[in-house]
C-alpha cells in the first residue's frame, strides 16, 4: 500500500486501500496560513521539534541518537538531551578516507553538548566485507550506497541501545539539498533556450563517435568524462518541466525500457503534473517527500536498523513539524546560496555556528574508487554475461554496454553500475528460486 493509507480486511477479502493522510492537503493548508517572518519561524521550529523529541523519548529500553555533526542531527541531539535531563548516548562512525569522514564533526558537537558519545572507525576492509551481504536484508533491489555506513552505525549502536533517533526528513522538509537551487537555475536557463531539443539530439550523437575520439587523444579518461557530461546535458535539455528536470538529476540508471529485457516501464512516471499552485521550491520538496523520502531514505534506515534489532524514530516526520514546514515561506528556506536557512538559524540559537557551518557532506563512501579497485573482480563476476542472460530479466547488451562504459572507457559515474550490482546482489541472495531462465521476468 502507499504510505499514509489503510486497508480493511473483511469477510476473508481485502478492501480498497484508502488514504488517511495526504501531503497535498497539508501543503495546501500551509499556503492558507503562511509564516514569512524569520523570528516567528525560528521560535516555532524550536518549539515543534522540542515537542517531537520529547514524544520520542518515551521508551522502556535504552535510547540513543545518530550524530553526524550536521544541521539535522545536531539540532535533534541538543533538543533531545535537553528534554531527557540526562546525558544522551550519541553514535557515529568514522572511515579512513578524510573526504568521507564525518566523525570529527560529530565528536565536536558531542563534546559541546556533553553527550555520552560513541564513535568507532571502520576500515575499508571492514566496509568491503559488508557489501556482498547487502542483498540478504533489503527485501528488494536497493541501490543507495549509503545503506553501507547506515548498516554499520546501526550495528555499533545496537550494542548499546535498542531505540535510536535519526535526522531523516530534515532536508526534504526544510529545503536542505543543494540540488534544489541548482535545478531551479538550470530550468530557468533551459526553458528559454531556443531549439533546445535539436541541440539535445545533436549532443546525444556523441555516443556514436565517442570511442573513436578517445583513440586520438592523449587522455582517454578525460575525453570519456567530457563525453559523459555532454550526455547528461543532452538528457537535461529534453526535460519537459522543472519536476522532470529534478527527477532526471537524481536518476541513477538509464530509463527502465532500456535496461529491462521486456522493455517495460513497469513503475510508470512518478512526476505529478498538477502542482502549479506550489512555487518551484515547494514542488521540488513535495516530489522528494512523496517519492525519495519513503522509497529510499526511510527504506534504508528501516532495513539497516532492523537488521540489527534497532528501532528508528524520526522527529522531523512528526505531524506537527511537517505541518509547520509546509507553512514556511520558501524565502526562509533558501537565501542566496544558503539552503535550509531557517533551520540553520534555529540551530545557531543552541549550538555555535562554527561547529556546524560547513558544506553538506552526506553519508557516503568512495564506492567509485572501490569498484575500480578492490571490488572490480567481484563486480564483473556479478555482472557476468551468461548469468544475466540466464536470468532473462535485464537486457544483456545494455548491461554489457554499461560495463564497457565504466570499466573500460572510465566513465566518471558509478551510479548506473552500482544499481545493476544492487539488483544482482538482491537476486542472488536466495530471494528467488528460478526453475527455468526467465522465471523472474514472468
Amino acid at each position: 500500500m502507499a504510505p499514509g493509507s489503510s486497508l480493511t480486511w473483511k469477510s476473508g477479502a481485502p478492501g480498497v486501500p484508502r488514504p488517511y493522510w495526504s501531503a497535498v492537503e497539508v501543503f495546501q493548508r500551509g499556503l492558507e496560513n503562511r509564516i514569512s517572518d524569520a523570528g516567528t519561524a525560528i521560535e516555532a521550529i524550536n518549539a515543534a521539534l522540542d515537542r517531537a523529541c520529547r514524544l520520542r523519548l518515551a521508551s522502556d529500553v535504552p535510547l540513543g541518537l545518530f550524530l553526524s555533526g550536521g544541521i539535522d542531527s545536531s539540532i535533534l541531539a541538543a533538543l533531545t538531551q535537553r528534554a531527557s535531563g540526562q546525558r544522551l548516548k550519541t553514535f557515529s562512525i568514522g572511515v579512513d578516507d578524510i573526504a568521507f569522514d564525518e566523525a570529527p564533526h560529530a565528536a565536536a558537537v558531542a563534546h559541546y553538548l556533553g553527550t555520552d558519545h560513541h564513535s568507532e572507525y571502520v576500515t575499508s576492509e571492514e566496509l568491503l566485507k559488508v557489501i556482498p551481504t547487502l542483498g540478504e536484508f533489503t527485501d528488494e533491489p536497493f541501490a543507495d550506497a549509503s545503506l553501507i555506513p547506515t548498516y554499520l552505525v546501526s550495528k555499533i549502536t545496537s550494542e548499546h541501545v535498542t531505540v535510536v533517533i535519526t535526522g531523516d526528513g530534515g532536508d526534504e522538509l526544510f529545503g536542505g539539498y543543494p540540488r534544489y537551487a541548482s535545478v531551479q537555475k538550470q530550468w530557468n536557463w533551459i526553458r528559454l533556450l531556443p531549439a533546445r531539443r535539436a541541440l539535445a539530439r545533436t549532443l546525444s550523437n556523441v555516443s556514436e563517435w565517442g570511442d573513436d575520439f578517445q583513440k586520438h587523444v592523449e587522455c582517454p579518461k578525460i575525453a570519456s568524462s567530457i563525453q559523459f557530461k555532454l550526455e547528461r546535458i543532452s538528457q537535461k535539455l529534453r526535460a519537459d518541466s522543472l519536476m522532470d528536470l529534478h527527477e532526471n538529476s537524481i536518476r541513477s540508471t538509464a530509463p527502465p525500457d532500456l535496461v529491462l529485457m521486456d522493455g517495460d516501464r513497469r513503475a510508470g512516471s512518478t512526476i505529478p503534473t498538477n502542482l502549479g499552485w506550489l512555487d518551484p521550491l515547494g514542488q521540488l520538496r513535495y516530489l522528494d517527500i512523496v517519492n525519495y523520502l519513503p522509497s529510499d531514505l526511510l527504506v534504508k534506515v528501516d532495513r539497516a536498523s532492523m537488521r540489527n534489532s534497532l528501532e528508528g524514530r524520526m522527529p522531523f516526520l512528526d505531524p506537527e513539524v511537517f505541518e509547520l514546514s509546509c507553512r514556511l515561506d520558501s524565502s526562509l528556506m533558501m537565501r542566496g546560496d544558503v539552503n535550509k536557512w531557517v533551520l540553520r538559524e534555529a540551530l545557531y540559537k543552541i549550538i555555535p555556528r562554527r561547529l556546524v557551518d560547513r558544506p553538506k557532506q552526506g553519508f557516503s563512501l568512495p564506492i567509485d574508487r572501490w569498484l575500480r579497485g578492490p571490488l572490480r573482480s567481484w563486480a564483473l563476476d556479478l555482472l557476468d554475461r551468461q548469468s544475466i542472460s540466464d536470468q532473462g530479466v535485464l537486457n544483456v547488451q545494455a548491461v554489457e554496454d554499461a560495463k564497457h562504459d565504466y570499466f573500460v572507457r572510465g566513465k566518471s559515474s558509478q551510479l548506473m553500475i552500482w544499481s545493476l550490482l544492487a539488483f544482482q546482489m538482491w537476486l542472488k541472495a536466495d530471494k528467488w528460486e528460478m526453475k527455468e531462465p526467465g522465471d523472474l521476468a514472468a
